[in-house]
């Protein structure tokens, strides 16, 4: 169910960053809100893209595959207030490259293709907005496929964990949860490793006593160490 938005608490999301009020409204008329379960899909491989989505709660796991032979590969976890995705279907018009599927109960704003290109062409701030979140985008790909050449899988992990920690951890006294519900196979997917090789992992840094994992959720004793083994 999509409803309308009456007013605008989307001053701080970057997409909208430095939009006087006349274009905010203009905005803020055209996005839809949506709420989406706990293992429902927004969007799979191979649809049209007629939606730009943004993250106002929640998270959401952005993967390919799976629809013929089961197997997936998971691309990045969005869920931080503003994330946008599903732009590049907005962008050349075709089809969607990857899944999208909310991990937790995840409320998303979406616009119409046809609305949000009408804005960019009228709202030159929204455009520079967009550009440089997709260069951004670029830059953390880039910098993914860089790190999946020449890590090992046990640094890999580190790496995912730590930003999933500086992301969407929580404090709880002197430990950090992260509590995301990821399975084995899609922690191992967002690295780029076998699920064998992820568990091998998983447990030398449990028995390195920084961190435990049930059922995907982390519990953090040690975030210095992942911070040093992350840089």
């Amino acid at each position: 169910m999509t409803q309308p938005l009456s007013t605008q608490p989307l001053g701080e999301i970057p997409l909208f960053e430095g939009l006087n009020n006349r274009e905010r409204r203009r905005v803020v008329g055209a996005l839809r809100s949506r709420i989406f379960k706990a293992g429902e899909i927004l969007f799979q491989e191979g649809e049209a893209g007629d939606k730009l989505f943004l993250v106002k709660e929640g998270l959401v796991r952005i993967y390919t595959g799976g629809r013929e032979n089961g197997q997936e590969t998971s691309v990045l976890i969005i869920g931080k207030p503003g994330d946008l995705f599903g732009e590049l279907a907005i962008v050349d018009g075709e089809p969607r490259s990857a899944s999208a599927k909310a991990v937790e109960d995840t409320v998303v704003y979406t616009m119409a293709r046809d609305h949000f290109n009408h804005h960019l062409e009228g709202i030159p701030r929204l455009a520079y907005n967009f550009i440089r979140q997709m260069s951004q985008k670029m830059r953390s790909s880039t910098s993914k496929m860089e790190s999946l050449a020449s890590k090992s899988v046990y640094s890999r992990l580190i790496s995912l964990v730590y930003k999933l920690a500086t992301d969407y951890g929580k404090s709880r006294g002197e430990l950090i949860l992260i509590d995301i519900s990821l399975n084995q196979t899609e922690i191992a997917s967002l690295i780029g490793a076998t699920r064998e090789s992820t568990n091998r992992a998983m447990q030398r840094l449990k028995n390195e006593g920084i961190l435990e994992n049930d059922g995907g959720r982390f519990i953090i004793y040690d975030i210095d160490a992942l911070k040093d083994g992350a840089e």
